[in-house]
């Protein structure tokens, strides 16, 4: 494997490209993620036409352990029938 394709990965800015998206989009954030900006994440989703934003008082990666875990999971499941399935 190389680095080249990780060379352009600092210059990819979702937030400009939100509005783009015509599909429905889920937006987890964690209150407090030191990681990805707080502010980046609301301005994301609210260009994105169809974004559902979810807050957690969660850093970074506490989202993947414990009942964190679950809480993250079951909104998504939630998400996925009213948003994708009901439609």
């Amino acid at each position: 494997m190389y680095a080249g394709p990780l060379a352009t990965w600092p210059l990819f800015r979702p937030v400009t490209e939100a509005q783009k998206l015509a599909c429905p989009v889920l937006v987890q954030l964690g209150e407090r993620d030191i990681t990805v900006p707080s502010r980046a994440i609301e301005k994301l989703a609210r260009r994105a036409p169809r974004a559902v934003l979810k807050r957690y008082d969660v850093n970074h990666f506490q989202a993947f352990y414990g009942s964190n875990r679950a809480s993250f999971a079951a909104d998504q499941v939630a998400w996925l029938k009213d948003t994708v399935l009901a439609g």
